[in-house]
């Protein structure tokens, strides 16, 4: 239901994905032309939501569930506040906090600005 259902977007056709034909097991190691990452599940923005956590590079790819300063939206057809506030708390928060967080807009930040600053956990 990406798009589907938003004001903004009334002169498109709903963009209805079909199934996933894949689905990474979190906490899985997996290892990438040379990277090692796991994937955690980070869903609230929309159904399904994850990142991934490159443990050997310390680092995180968030997407659109954390963001500096600020978390996704959650306005979205699939979207649940507290589906994303749990992944966040419970699969992010929990990593090291000199890890770094690139999320899917904007500027990088790092898991200890983000626990110890973020208006929406503060």
């Amino acid at each position: 239901m990406n798009l589907s259902g938003l004001p903004r977007h009334d002169d498109m056709e709903d963009v209805v994905l079909k199934p996933a034909e894949e689905a990474f097991p979190y906490d899985t190691p997996y290892n990438l032309d040379g990277f090692t990452f796991t994937v955690v599940q980070t869903s609230g923005h929309s159904i399904g939501g994850v990142s991934f956590v490159f443990p050997e590079e310390e680092l995180v790819l968030t997407g659109d569930a954390l963001f500096r300063n600020s978390v996704g939206r959650t306005d979205l057809p699939t979207s649940n506040f507290d589906d994303l506030m749990t992944g966040i708390k419970n699969n992010l928060f929990t990593l090291p906090g000199h890890y770094k967080v690139y999320s899917g807009h904007g500027y990088s930040t790092s898991i200890a600005q983000e626990r110890n600053f973020n208006p929406f956990f503060n």
